[in-house]
């Protein structure tokens, strides 16, 4: 009876909220709800940031306005990763297991665990020890709520390869696990922005 109860309070709570905190809840109590059939006692709170925080002070880059919010340390680190083509920084930055999802604005389909979302980090060029290719990765209208020990993330993504006139954009999303100060990125979604359309001639 009290997993029914709590499910059934979970999922009125979340049908009310918007999609993408209805994504955090789910994440968020999916350990809870799991866990309350066999045993009375609740887990003790989260209490505190789900990420440590920042010491360093901001870069002074207007194409990377990311400020302080939990988990800044961690997006700041991903954007380098990024902009160094730095493949070491995959295990560094993301959820070390299978359990780590990926939508790619490149490729079709569901990544799934941290050997096939290392793999597509490679397949964009990323090496040991990072790469100079020319290319820039920054992020613009960032906005970042935590939920208990999840941080969710959005922004629009903008990359501009070497050479390119213009930079591609689009949104993406992150959704970052908190583990005693310690933050992971366990899902990334990334899509394009539709193409501008022409005005109408004459």
């Amino acid at each position: 009876m009290r997993r029914t109860t709590l499910g059934s309070r979970v999922l009125s709570l979340a049908a009310a909220m918007h999609p993408t905190a209805r994504l955090a809840l789910s994440v968020a109590t999916l350990g809870l709800v799991a866990c309350t059939g066999t045993t009375s006692q609740r887990p003790p709170a989260f209490t505190g940031s789900a990420c440590i925080s920042e010491t360093e002070t901001s870069p002074n880059d207007v194409r990377d306005p990311l400020g302080r919010f939990d988990g800044a340390r961690e997006v700041r680190a991903w954007v380098d990763m990024w902009n160094r083509f730095d493949l070491d920084r995959v295990d560094a930055l993301f959820v070390r297991d299978a359990r780590l999802t990926y939508f790619s604005s490149e490729k079709p389909g569901l990544i799934t665990g941290i050997d096939a979302v290392r793999q597509h980090h490679q397949a964009f060029g990323f090496v040991p020890g990072g790469a100079d290719r020319g290319s820039r990765l920054w992020l613009e209208s960032v906005q970042a709520h935590t939920y208990g020990s999840v941080v969710l993330v959005t922004a629009t993504w903008l990359f501009q390869r070497a050479g390119a006139p213009t930079a591609q954009r689009g949104p993406v999303t992150l959704v970052l696990l908190g583990d005693h100060g310690s933050c992971h990125i366990a899902h990334a979604h990334f899509a394009n922005d539709p193409p501008v359309k022409a005005p109408p001639s004459g």
